[in-house]
C-alpha cells in the first residue's frame, strides 16, 4: 500500500504520516518532506560498532 493510499484512509492523520521511501515522499509531499524524512532516518539509524 502506498503513502497516498494510506493518507486517504479515514482516521489517519495525514499531517503526521510519513514513509521510508524518499522518492515517493518527494513526489507526494515535496522536496522538504523528503529531506526531513532522510534526516530523521539518518539520525535514528543504529550506529554499527
Amino acid at each position: 500500500m502506498g503513502l497516498r493510499a494510506v493518507m486517504s484512509i479515514e482516521g489517519i492523520n495525514e499531517r503526521k504520516t510519513f514513509g521510508n521511501h524518499v522518492m515517493e515522499m518527494e513526489q507526494i509531499l515535496g522536496i522538504e518532506a523528503a529531506r526531513t524524512c532522510m534526516s530523521m532516518f539518518i539520525m535514528t539509524w543504529p550506529i554499527m560498532e
